[in-house]
C-alpha cells in the first residue's frame, strides 16, 4: 500500500479479488489524472509548451484507460455507451 492510499484511508483490495489488478490500474489512472489537474491549476496562462504537456498527459491517460478496458475483459454494450454520452 502506498502512503497516499494510507493517508486517504483507502482500503487495499485482497489480492485474490477478481478485480485486484484492474483496481490497481484504475488507481494509477486516478493518480495521473490528479497530477494533470494540479498542473492545470498551477498554470496562470497557457502557452504552446503547457498545452503540449497537457496533451501528452491526457494521451497517456487515454492509453491507461484503454488498458483498463481490456483488463475488464467484458464486451461493451453500445446502448450503454449511448446512455453515457446522453448523460453528459
Amino acid at each position: 500500500m502506498n502512503s497516499k492510499m494510507e493517508s486517504q484511508n483507502m482500503p487495499v483490495p485482497d489480492p485474490s479479488w477478481d478485480y485486484y489488478e484492474l483496481w490497481h490500474m484504475a488507481y494509477r489512472v486516478h493518480e495521473k489524472l490528479e497530477q494533470a489537474i494540479k498542473y492545470m491549476v498551477a498554470i496562470e496562462k497557457s502557452d504552446d509548451s503547457t498545452d503540449e504537456r497537457l496533451r501528452q498527459q491526457f494521451y497517456e491517460l487515454s492509453v491507461m484507460c484503454e488498458e483498463c478496458s481490456y483488463e475488464a475483459k467484458g464486451e461493451i454494450d453500445e446502448a450503454f455507451i449511448d446512455d453515457l454520452i446522453e448523460g453528459d
